[in-house]
């Protein structure tokens, strides 16, 4: 995702991209880019080396104007404290 440091449209930050970064000479492949309720940008890419790529590459070119924030995935984990010796009184009372 890029966004503006100074809150500019998605439009405006949509030119910056296509006039500054050029995917064909890294040889990355944009599949879309879409503009967000907030201001932001989301760029979707193929691969996460590609999305490695082309952020190093937003950083370097265009770091004083757009702010890159790559997303990472949680680690959820569910605990269960409390849970019944006896199962088949839980099925009797599904049942």
């Amino acid at each position: 995702m890029v966004k503006s440091k100074s809150d500019q449209s998605p439009e405006t930050i949509r030119s910056i991209l296509k006039s500054k970064i050029n995917p064909m000479e890294k040889k990355v492949g944009i599949e879309s880019l879409k503009s967000l309720r907030d201001g932001r940008v989301l760029i979707e890419v193929g691969s996460a080396a590609e999305m490695n790529l082309l952020s190093t590459n937003i950083k370097a070119k265009c770091g004083e104007v757009l702010e890159v924030n790559l997303p990472t995935l949680r680690k959820t984990r569910l605990i269960i404290l409390i849970f019944p010796q006896d199962q088949s009184r839980i099925l009797r009372r599904t049942y």
